[in-house]
């Protein structure tokens, strides 16, 4: 009851600028010595601070060997497989089978020689077909230059040489009418010269008489034949080879456009085809990668060991088991990790309240759980300030190796956060935290006075005090605290 009474005047009852305790609140009521407070002297002491955690040795770099095939997705069989040990580069780990690739290998490469068959014969095809197209359009353009010609013939010399015939032979008409006009009036004076006709003479005049009558009547059915060959017979000529050079250009253009869609699309056609045989090579050529990998082999020098590591060992047995003879993998399966031994890299964890205590470049000492007779110097690398869970990551170096540690082995990870050897330090029991304060109770001549001070690391049961206290002051412990 007395020791509660004096706690809490102590640590309440008093202001930061000190309060000065009547002697009798300073002696407790009860004679029993246990229940009294102590008074300890400040002075410089060696101070050192460690932190005690657990740790795993890591590989940096671990090489994960699996069956990475790019198209066979079908299970292979296990024919060997090597004893976890120690391995060189170039050694075989593991040969598996696979009778369905063997086959699909066989399969594509008879549909890759009968595809390039087929694409010769089609760029054959393509060939003659363009030369076909070619001799059609040169065709088409010999009819349109004989349609321009002819119809340039008519024109220029046929259509204007027919008239000119015509318009002779109307004049050629009228001469002619003339004459035999005139010839007959000369026969008719010449019979009436001598004043009397005779029978055979009126015959003969009456004979010729109506060979002109005829005549005049034949000159219309000439006019009438001029005037339909100027106005009819030549125009539906030129309209009827104009016509017949329209078809020809008609004829050529679509023949141009038809031949072009029929080329392109057996351009198209031979194109995709290149394509499909470029796909039906980069699939041999997978396949083939495939069946080179079903030989697995050591990438590099280390130890090879059953199973899968990401930070810590996994699958062991289930991966040992896999590689039984006779056993299936699955592609992508994990077959081996290859390390190296007695890896440096440690990692560990530290909690939040400690992980500002922590930084790069401080010491730390290794003891594997494995052989704790053995102490390995270390230097922390990196701190991870950032957590899911609460606990931060922590990488060290260690400065020696063992030989017989592999990653994944524990190990203690003792850091040195304080080495101060002339350090202030005090009771962890005499520090009071009160509204987000810390102070001490600091007395002198039977008077205590509460001092704010600034504390560091703790240990055990001492703090360092950065500031505050000076050496030779008294404070106040509580006994059995």
């Amino acid at each position: 009851m007395n020791r509660h009474l004096f706690t809490v005047v102590a640590l309440g009852g008093l202001s930061p600028l000190g309060l000065a305790l009547p002697p009798t609140l300073l002696a407790p009521v009860s004679q029993d010595p246990a229940a009294a407070p102590r008074v300890m002297t400040v002075k410089r002491a060696p101070f050192v601070v460690k932190l005690d955690v657990a740790g795993v040795f890591h590989e940096r770099n671990p090489v994960v060997l699996r069956y990475r095939p790019k198209a066979n997705l079908n299970r292979t069989e296990v024919i060997e497989a090597a004893a976890p040990g120690r391995v060189e580069k170039g050694q075989v780990l593991v040969r598996l089978r696979s009778p369905a690739l063997d086959e699909k290998i066989r399969s594509t490469e008879n549909d890759i020689a009968a595809n390039r068959g087929r694409l010769q014969r089609l760029t054959e095809e393509s060939r003659r077909a363009e030369i076909v197209r070619q001799l059609r359009l040169a065709r088409s353009d010999l009819e349109v230059l004989d349609a321009q010609r002819a119809l340039k013939v008519l024109v220029t010399i046929n259509a204007p040489q027919r008239l000119r015939s015509s318009e002779e032979r109307v004049r050629d008409w009228d001469v002619l009418q003339g004459e035999r006009e005139e010839s007959f009036q000369i026969r008719v004076r010449m019979y009436q010269a001598d004043g009397v006709i005779e029978t055979t003479e009126r015959m003969d005049i009456e004979s010729h008489q109506r060979r002109l009558v005829r005549s005049r009547l034949g000159r219309p059915r000439v006019v009438d034949r001029h005037k339909i060959l100027k106005t009819i017979t030549i125009p539906r000529e030129v309209t009827d080879l104009e016509l017949a050079l329209r078809k020809a250009k008609h004829s050529r253009d679509l023949l141009q456009a038809s031949s072009a869609q029929q080329v392109e699309q057996k351009r198209h056609q031979l194109v995709k085809h290149e394509r499909d045989l470029r796909r039906q090579d980069q699939q041999l050529d997978k396949l083939k990668h495939d069946r080179k990998a079903l030989t697995v082999r050591a990438p590099v020098d280390g130890y090879a060991i059953a199973g899968h590591y990401d930070g810590r060992w996994q699958a062991l047995a289930e991966t040992e088991h896999r590689l039984r003879p006779g056993a299936r993998v699955a592609a992508r399966d994990v077959l081996y990790t290859i390390v190296q031994s007695a890896p440096k890299l440690v990692r560990t964890a530290v909690p939040e309240n400690m992980l500002f205590a922590v930084s790069e470049a401080q010491e730390a000492t290794l003891i594997p759980t494995a052989v704790p007779s053995v102490k390995l110097p270390a230097v922390v690398t990196r701190v991870v300030g950032y957590s899911e869970n609460g606990k931060f990551g922590v990488w060290l170096y260690a400065r020696t190796r063992h030989e017989r540690l592999f990653p994944g082995s524990t190990c203690r990870v003792k850091i040195t956060l304080r080495d101060n050897p002339k350090a202030l330090t005090v009771p962890t029991s005499a520090i009071h935290h009160d509204q987000g304060t810390t102070s001490i109770l600091v007395t002198e001549d039977g008077v205590a006075t509460r001092r704010l001070v600034e504390i560091g690391l703790s240990s055990d049961d001492r703090t360092e005090i950065l500031t505050g206290v000076e050496v030779g002051e008294k404070v106040l412990v509580e006994r059995g605290s």
